[in-house]
């Protein structure tokens, strides 16, 4: 895969920003595009004193953290979900999503700033400029967005845990691992999962899940809920 590195000058409140995208772009678009469905804030044009977002494909329980606020007086942190209807093959798709953002506690965010602090995740570069980071198809991918009122970066890390020996590696790893040790933050995302209100949906990366457990009347239920919308918008 090429590897390139994008610098690119956006205006906020009228202010030149830096925009380092990393690589090929990829990821900053996948993001961007991630952060529109979610009604999350675009990072390349907010104006935080600091925000960062974290972004763990495949692997963690969460899908994105944001921190954001002033490490010296006023820290706040989110964490959001985000998923889409899978329908059976012998049906249309109905485009449907469904997502939600959790307020965490100020303890939170204080030690989720700690941990990026301790593991040097806020200043890490991109894996593009680690030595011997390699790249490959599959695997987890780990997302970080860096933004202040002058630069914003978009980071990627392919598959720590395939990086062997390289501390960086090791220090993607230990954060996200530790960020899911954080008081609350499974018990939300197994909350989310409960109010999911499709039969099927995406789980991450090429994952679908279905509630297996569910009776036939339960079943047709949802088929025909899934009708009815689609009927209501013409999908049919």
């Amino acid at each position: 895969m090429a590897i390139m590195l994008a610098l690119l000058i956006l205006k906020v409140n009228g202010q030149p920003k830096q925009l380092d995208t990393a690589r090929d772009g990829f990821w900053f678009k996948w993001v961007k595009e991630k952060a529109r469905k979610m009604k999350l804030p675009d990072m390349a044009a907010c104006n935080d004193t600091f925000h960062m977002r974290l972004w763990g494909l495949g692997g963690v329980v969460l899908d994105c953290i944001d921190i954001y606020g002033s490490p010296d007086s006023d820290l706040r942190a989110t964490i959001s979900f985000y998923t889409e209807e899978q329908v059976p093959a012998t049906e249309a798709p109905t485009y449907r999503a469904f997502s939600k953002k959790t307020n965490l506690p100020k303890g939170a965010a204080l030690k989720i700033y700690g941990l990026l602090k301790a593991d040097s995740i806020i200043d890490m570069p991109s894996e593009e400029k680690i030595k011997g980071w390699e790249q490959g198809l599959d695997g987890n991918e780990y997302l970080v967005e860096y933004s202040t009122p002058d630069i914003y970066a978009c980071r990627s890390y392919w598959t720590p845990a395939a990086q062997k020996e390289l501390r960086e590696a090791k220090l993607i790893l230990d954060c996200f691992e530790k960020l899911n040790t954080i008081p609350g933050i499974k018990q939300i995302a197994v909350s989310f999962d409960h109010e999911i209100p499709f039969e099927s949906y995406w789980a991450g990366g090429m994952y679908v899940k279905i509630r297996w457990k569910e009776t036939s009347a339960q079943r047709k239920k949802y088929k025909k809920e899934r009708d009815l919308y689609r009927k209501s918008l013409h999908l049919n």
